[in-house]
């Protein structure tokens, strides 16, 4: 069990485990902070709930930060791009830190629409990347990506993708105001947006690195599961009312 985090199970850690964390990963310390331990299975079980939780939440949060950004006029995204999109990565409370070298690192989900216009059950995934220069500060973002394609998000099958390499990505446009200018052919294959303290925009993400969160996965359906069965609906997830709650609103806001 990793002994920085599981302190802070069911809580919300102080800022300074998120720059710790971050840091160690960033430069590649990230296993200085896992030590074994012969007592991890007499704590398994609520491990094992803790998490299935902390999965559920992280589902629930990622759809309300979709409704709100829709109900917003001034910062929805474009209905005429949500109405195209095959697929979506939604990750709530992405960390940002910079102190000299910045990083990124957060948790959330990924969706593809079906044939007939329905949405899979979610993929649990993971974003991170670095960035260099002088920055100072941390921040919590939530993160929306719009595929145009579900092919594109698809590339999650073998295990990670990157964006802006694997894929062209752009700043995605908001508000109901750019509706008639906005490129109506989309000529990205993903449109990117951020949200911080309120204020919804666009935002470049090129060179972050997608990744399939396999551990939150076993947790939301119970095994070992792969992305085409999860997105092809083949799975159930263990926790069916959130999941089917998620794709219930999500197909109410992109019909």
């Amino acid at each position: 069990m990793n002994l920085i985090s599981s302190q802070w199970l069911g809580k919300k850690p102080p800022i300074y485990f998120h720059f710790v964390t971050i840091l160690l990963m960033v430069l590649g310390l990230g296993s200085c902070a896992t030590l074994g331990g012969d007592g991890a299975d007499s704590t398994s079980n609520s491990t094992d709930k803790v998490a299935i939780e902390t999965v559920n939440t992280l589902i629930e949060k990622s759809m309300i930060v979709l409704e709100e950004i829709m109900q917003n006029p001034d910062s929805t995204i474009p209905s005429s791009l949500l109405q195209v999109a095959e697929a979506l990565i939604i990750v709530p409370d992405m960390f940002k830190i910079g102190f000299g070298i910045g990083a990124n690192l957060g948790k959330g989900i990924a969706m593809v629409r079906e044939d007939d216009r329905t949405w899979s059950n979610p993929v649990m995934i993971s974003m991170g990347g670095g960035s260099f220069g002088l920055q100072i500060g941390a921040q919590e973002t939530d993160i929306v990506l719009v595929f145009k394609n579900r092919q594109g998000l698809e590339n999650l099958v073998t295990g990670s993708m990157t964006l802006g390499a694997d894929l062209g990505i752009a700043a995605g446009p908001v508000g109901v105001a750019t509706e008639a200018s906005a490129d109506s052919q989309f000529n990205s294959e993903i449109y990117s947006y951020s949200r911080s303290k309120g204020l919804f925009a666009g935002v470049s993400l090129k060179g972050q690195k997608v990744e399939v969160d396999k551990s939150s996965n076993l947790s939301l359906y119970g095994k070992l599961v792969n992305v085409a069965d999860v997105f092809a609906n083949r799975v159930s997830a263990t926790s069916l009312n959130v999941v089917n709650n998620l794709k219930n609103k999500l197909r109410k806001l992109s019909p």
